[in-house]
């Protein structure tokens, strides 16, 4: 499992927004929601502040890519935790 938070100044902003591209939908506030974005693999969001997803996925392809892509914002930031606590 790897997990990141979603941290994001805005959330109507450019990050959010990508999230959303991604296949990616923050859940609403004091939420959780578990995804299959393919057969086999689950995402799971969980709302931390208005702010700020924490995000578990058990498919590292699918991490890295949204990852990668996510760089790419100047208005949020991804925090990978798969190893520890940032």
């Amino acid at each position: 499992m790897r997990i990141a938070s979603l941290r994001y100044n805005d959330p109507r902003g450019v990050f959010a927004a990508g999230l959303s591209t991604m296949g990616i939908a923050p859940p609403g506030p004091l939420r959780c929601v578990v995804a299959r974005p393919a057969v086999g693999t689950v995402d799971i969001l969980a709302w931390r502040s208005p702010t700020e997803t924490i995000w578990m996925s058990d498919s590292p392809p699918r991490f890295d890519e949204i990852k990668s892509a996510l760089k790419k914002s100047d208005d949020g930031h991804f925090v990978d935790q798969t190893n520890g606590v940032a």
